[in-house]
């Protein structure tokens, strides 16, 4: 997989899954990838990072 790839699965999984969260506000990757070329290649043991964002920073995790 390359970078361009492993980005547009986690804008899905943010519009698909984080967005239910209650008190969404929004999501960024964070980590290494965010230096890396759009057609690098991620190696089998790399992750993309994602920071998802919710209003009450008190809240633990869970779906509305």
């Amino acid at each position: 997989m390359v970078v361009k790839q492993a980005r547009e699965a986690a804008r899905l999984w943010m519009v698909e899954e984080a967005s239910g969260i209650r008190g969404f506000c929004g999501a960024y990757t964070a980590g290494s990838t965010n230096w890396l070329p759009d057609d690098a290649d991620l190696t089998t043991a790399s992750d993309l990072d994602i920071m998802v964002v919710l209003a009450d920073q008190n809240q633990v995790g869970g779906r509305t």
